[in-house]
């Protein structure tokens, strides 16, 4: 090594010792010992929405700030209730209910995380459950709520034996698919509130019937039941009706969040039957209905939301009165398909399937597309479907003009619905779908989805939901 080298390599060596030197010194007088200066805290409390017991809430977080131009040492971060809490807290990385000689730098923070894990409460009610996050540094003692309420559930098993009927006041978790095997019926009250674990499906090879009414529908939704997962779709699989299912029926039911709400498969010697009434489906990864070889009369239903087709019907017999099918798309999107595909053929496969007929009157179908429905023929024949006294978001004086009767296309400059970007499909004020429907389909569903009448003022209107101006 040469002279200037090591001269060099001396002088940095000393400087490096004296910063060092100077560090150690200072850091221990540096340390905030006042209790007159305080730490802030990103929130006031920390509330969960409410979850399941015996399932793990999501995550959450608070920041502790120190604003100081001193560095704080914190003595202890522990939970009120410690080893007996039913709360999880994790700092840096590490899980404990008490913490020791936490170090905050000048102008630095830290993240605490916290995850609620509760016990059964062996109730049907809500059961609030509270702690407090304890932080103690120079005399100060700060207190942090935390709640939560719990709510026990019944889990089902994969497959059943015999029929069942599903009636507790507690709600129902599936959290693998749930089988109702051919010739056994799965029974299903108002009130009752069913939810899926991700993937899990509900498949029908003997007959679902859904009891729900208009106070107390039954509900079917992701077990993930925390704000954050309200809107999001594709959290759990499908309501499957494979070709020995038959006389099946849903009413009063929201069906939401799924991958797809309605899969049915029949045959064409033995179409699987649906009757589906007052009834919301929405919210779907993939499809709203998809059906071959089903035969499906509906009434009074909201159809809303889905990544693919709203209805994607392949052979069949159908019947729609008072339906309200809008789609400009979930959370995730939309794929570029139309809201709704009638066809004669697997669109798969290409293999033939017999359409006996299709119906829909006094209905509404829109979305964003410029033509949201598609018929699809197999051999370019015209087929048995019909669309009468319904607001399309179509061109009816194309080459699918002479499915359309009495039907108008939607106006997109004017609003339809109160609130169509937060799913209130209920008429605005100068809808177009006002006192348009006809007075003899009406009749045959005379209340709307609420119960109310459509049909006393002799001006019906068109989809699930009648206006009225006290609303």
């Amino acid at each position: 090594m040469s002279n200037y080298s090591f001269k060099i390599y001396n002088h940095l060596t000393i400087l490096t010792l004296v910063l060092l030197s100077g560090l150690g010194s200072c850091t221990k007088d540096d340390i905030i010992t006042s209790a007159e200066k305080k730490l802030n805290f990103s929130e006031p409390e920390i509330s969960f929405d409410t979850i399941f017991t015996q399932t793990g809430s999501i995550t959450r977080n608070i920041k502790i700030y120190n604003p100081h131009s001193n560095d704080i040492s914190i003595e202890s971060i522990r939970l009120l209730h410690a080893d007996s809490s039913e709360f999880l807290l994790n700092v840096n990385g590490v899980s404990s209910s008490t913490f020791s000689n936490i170090h905050i730098a000048a102008d630095d923070s830290i993240y605490i995380f916290l995850q609620a894990l509760l016990d059964e409460n062996t109730v049907d009610t809500l059961v609030g459950t509270t702690d407090s996050l304890i932080i103690s540094y120079n005399t100060n003692v700060d207190f942090i709520p935390i709640t939560v309420s719990g709510q026990d559930v019944i889990y089902c098993g994969s497959e059943t034996s015999g029929s069942i009927t599903l009636s507790s006041a507690k709600p129902y978790i599936i959290k693998d698919s749930l089988v109702i095997n051919q010739g056994d019926t799965l029974t299903i009250e108002a009130g009752v509130r069913v939810y899926l674990h991700k993937y899990a499906n509900l498949i029908i090879n003997g007959t679902l019937l859904i009891n729900g009414t208009h106070d107390k529908p039954v509900t079917f939704s992701s077990n993930r039941i925390e704000q954050a997962f309200e809107m999001l779709p594709g959290q759990w699989g499908s309501i499957i009706f494979s070709k020995t299912s038959t006389n099946n029926t849903i009413n009063y039911a929201i069906i939401q969040n799924g991958v797809n709400g309605l899969l049915i498969y029949g045959t064409e010697e033995s179409q699987v039957s649906l009757s589906l009434h007052n009834t919301i489906i929405r919210r779907m990864s993939s499809n709203v209905i998809f059906a071959q070889n089903a035969s499906i009369e509906s009434s009074n239903c909201v159809l809303a939301q889905a990544n693919n087709y709203i209805m994607a019907l392949q052979g069949g017999t159908y019947s729609f009165k008072h339906i309200t099918i809008v789609n400009t798309g979930t959370i995730s999107g939309r794929n570029y398909v139309p809201s709704v595909n009638i066809s004669n053929y697997n669109l798969s496969t290409e293999s033939s399937l017999l359409l006996e007929s299709f119906s829909c009157a006094n209905s509404i179908i829109v979305g964003k597309m410029k033509n949201e429905i598609e018929i699809s023929s197999l051999n370019e024949e015209s087929l048995p479907v019909s669309f009468s006294n319904c607001l399309v978001k179509q061109d009816i004086t194309g080459d699918l003009a002479e499915y359309f009767t009495e039907s108008f296309e939607y106006d997109a400059t004017e609003n339809l619905f109160r609130n169509i970007h937060e799913d209130i499909f209920t008429l605005d004020t100068l809808s177009q779908a006002q006192d348009t429907g006809n007075i003899e389909i009406a009749t045959d569903v005379p209340l709307d989805i609420r119960e109310q009448s459509r049909i006393e003022d002799g001006k019906p209107d068109l989809g699930a939901y009648e206006f009225f101006s006290n609303e």
